[in-house]
């Protein structure tokens, strides 16, 4: 492993599921407008109705894969020498590994596997739930986090135990 670490395999399930669900929408409202169009147009509500919507409907399946692949290529952590390098975007920020001061589960926060809530230079941050090897990264993050960081024993020994995993 060199060190980078990317969104995976679990955010390409979420990206395919949203993009059958949004085909889904799209074919709901073909039902729709197939009522209210069949009084008045009804050469128009058979076929041409159903070629049309199936049309939107890969465009629309098309678009949700495209920009989930992009905002996926634009998301990364680095760890590096000097610091944690955070990947969001244009944004490129370099975390001194001596400004973590602490790190915390965060329990009310319905999003990933392992939310951990890093204290770094008074700020929070909150690693992207979807990043392969995420307790891999919070591992790493664990291991050149400054001695006297608050981190609990048993926050670290999550991480350790669950390397791998996800």
């Amino acid at each position: 492993m060199d060190g980078t670490f990317r969104i995976g395999w679990r955010f390409r399930k979420i990206k395919y599921l949203c993009a059958a669900a949004n085909v889904f929408v799209v074919f709901v409202f073909y039902f729709i407008y197939r009522q209210l169009l069949l009084e008045a147009f009804p050469n128009f509500a058979g076929a041409p109705l159903a070629l049309a919507f199936l049309g939107i409907g890969l465009a629309v399946a098309k678009c949700t894969v495209y920009i989930a692949d992009k905002y996926a290529r634009a998301i990364s952590y680095q760890v590096t020498e000097e610091g944690l390098m955070v990947v969001q975007g244009r944004s490129v920020r370099t975390l001194p590994w001596a400004g973590f001061q602490g790190a915390r589960l965060r329990t009310v926060f319905f999003q990933g596997p392992f939310p951990v809530e890093f204290q770094v230079d008074g700020e929070s941050l909150v690693l992207n739930q979807y990043i392969d090897e995420l307790y891999a990264l919070t591992d790493e993050i664990f291991q050149r986090a400054p001695v006297g960081a608050d981190i609990s024993p048993e926050l670290r020994k999550q991480a350790q135990a669950m390397r791998g995993v996800y």
